[in-house]
């Protein structure tokens, strides 16, 4: 595995833990570099464990925790297909890693300004945003997104969670590792197609010298537009198919 794949996984590893050590978690490892983590909310719940292969054991396991735990959707990327094609689980489609070394000067659009969130007060706008840039979901974020958006911000010395705002309205999210891990990246519907999304990459590009998240089919094309180097697919199962 070359240097810039490891660091995908590695990174990736790293928020995983960190949802861990979150206060609404719970989690257990399966060995020391692998751990199964549920936070309690509709969509960030994951399995780190890259190569399962012939760990069937693991794989009852970490069945058995989501079933326990009112059977919530996860997520369970891994090196290839093969390694879970026969667990039982189901193949619910491929993430892209894509990294991005920063090494011009990005614009900035005034119209697009950026509030850190750090307080229970900006809490809600951040957990607002992210529940209506993703398809499927509500209005307003559920309580247990919201409890889970608050502990993310107590986290501070390794996660920072952006709003973006498009002349003083409420546009946009996104969270960002002290690795340089990207998540949660979002344009709410109705700001679609005013330059969000790249101002705030550049925001981003900003503030880190390497960049890396795992693209769904949706956000590929931006972020090969924008620069992104593709370098895997990684394969994810879950207990659904309908995971992305």
């Amino acid at each position: 595995m070359n240097n810039m794949n490891q660091f995908v996984w590695d990174e990736m590893k790293f928020f995983v833990s960190r949802l861990a050590s979150l206060s609404v978690s719970e989690s257990f490892r399966f060995n020391n570099e692998s751990i199964c983590v549920f936070t309690n909310t509709p969509s960030e719940n994951w399995i780190y464990y890259p190569s399962p292969e012939g760990d069937y054991e693991s794989v009852k396991k970490a069945a058995e925790f989501f079933r326990e735990h009112d059977n919530r959707a996860f997520m369970w990327p891994v090196h290839d297909a093969e390694s879970l094609r026969h667990s039982g689980l189901i193949y619910a489609g491929d993430l892209v890693a894509m990294t991005l070394e920063p090494g011009r000067e990005y614009e900035s659009d005034p119209s697009v300004t950026f509030r850190q969130i750090k307080t229970p007060d900006d809490v809600s706008l951040w957990a607002n945003i992210t529940w209506r840039s993703f398809d499927g979901y509500g209005d307003e974020a559920s309580d247990d997104f919201c409890e889970f958006t608050g502990a993310l911000i107590n986290d501070h010395k390794n996660i920072s969670l952006t709003a973006a705002m498009y002349e003083g309205k409420a546009a946009g999210s996104y969270l960002n590792t002290v690795m340089g891990g990207v998540y949660f990246f979002g344009v709410i519907p109705e700001m679609r197609r005013k330059g969000i999304a790249r101002a705030m990459m550049c925001e981003i590009c900003r503030h880190n010298k390497l960049i890396t998240l795992q693209a769904t089919e949706a956000g590929y094309k931006f972020y090969k537009s924008f620069g992104f180097t593709e370098h895997f697919r990684m394969p994810v199962y879950s207990n659904t198919a309908d995971i992305f």
